[in-house]
């Protein structure tokens, strides 16, 4: 089925798809290989360099331990430090940004996705999407590996987000 829906994005739609696609992206392969990747580097090297020291191999695999529960935490610091600079960084792109402010309609089919507003508009095919996601507040359409467009929730009736849902998974690339 085909749909459209026009909305002017608001400051709380950016934030809200910024915290969406942060959370899509602590799914993926690559998050989860830099959390435990950390934490077995850090504990292969603790454990090494104090077995290198001469210690007994009980102790270097506490110490081992320890550098892999470090690692991991620090890690997930990092992380917990991105997701708090998230809103203070999406409200600057939303002020700075004179096209995310202008009104959008946006409209899905089978062929594909397409936005029209006063400074830009697009066309494409389920094909050539990059990805795409959804979230609690946001339908999340990747172009490329970094440019995004999204689709406040709050713009679709149950009905329409439903069949965006269902569209984008029956025609779309996978969510990865």
């Amino acid at each position: 089925m085909a749909g459209q829906v026009s909305y002017t994005p608001i400051e709380a739609d950016v934030v809200a798809a910024a915290r969406d696609w942060f959370r899509r992206a602590l799914l993926q392969p690559r998050t989860r290989l830099a959390l435990f990747g950390t934490a077995l580097a850090a504990a292969l090297l603790g454990a090494g360099l104090t077995l290198q020291g001469g210690a007994r191999p009980g102790y270097a695999v506490w110490v081992g331990s320890a550098a892999a529960l470090g690692g991991f935490i620090l890690v997930c610091l990092g992380l917990a430090l991105r997701y708090a600079l998230l809103p203070g960084q999406a409200r600057r792109n939303f002020r700075r940004n004179p096209v995310l402010q202008c009104e959008q309609a946006f409209a899905w089919s089978d062929e594909g996705i397409s936005w029209d507003s006063e400074v830009a508009n697009a066309r494409i095919a389920w094909r050539d999407l990059h990805r795409w996601g959804e979230g609690p507040s946001t339908f999340l359409f990747a172009v490329s590996e970094r440019g995004v467009h999204f689709v406040p929730r709050r713009a679709l009736s149950g009905a329409e987000a439903a069949d965006l849902g269902a569209t984008a998974r029956r025609h779309g690339p996978a969510r990865h």
